[in-house]
């Protein structure tokens, strides 16, 4: 499900509702288990939960630089800045 390269900053959540999550003590415990309050799993993918917008799926690193590059150097050009380009991000979906 998560490869050793998008280990990160989703790796607790996605573990955590997956059930396969076990914290290292009771604050890390409560600390997962809020922040995954505002994320879902579809078809294996990790998805943010917007209160005004759809669901926008979460990013590892590697795909991360691989979004950002296309983006910014493909579809947007490449003067774009950075309030726009996270604004187009966000109008693609993810997150």
């Amino acid at each position: 499900m998560i490869s050793e390269e998008e280990e990160g900053w989703i790796t607790p959540l996605i573990k955590y509702l997956t059930g396969a999550f076990v914290p290292k003590d009771e604050d890390e415990g409560a600390l997962v288990q809020r922040r995954a309050s505002k994320f879902t799993m579809v078809a294996r993918k990790l998805y943010r939960i917007g209160k005004a917008m759809t669901m926008l799926r979460c990013l590892g690193e590697s795909e991360t630089r691989l979004l950002l590059l296309e983006v910014h150097e493909g579809v947007c050009g490449s003067h774009i800045g950075g309030r726009a380009l996270e604004a187009n991000l966000l109008r693609a979906g993810y997150y």
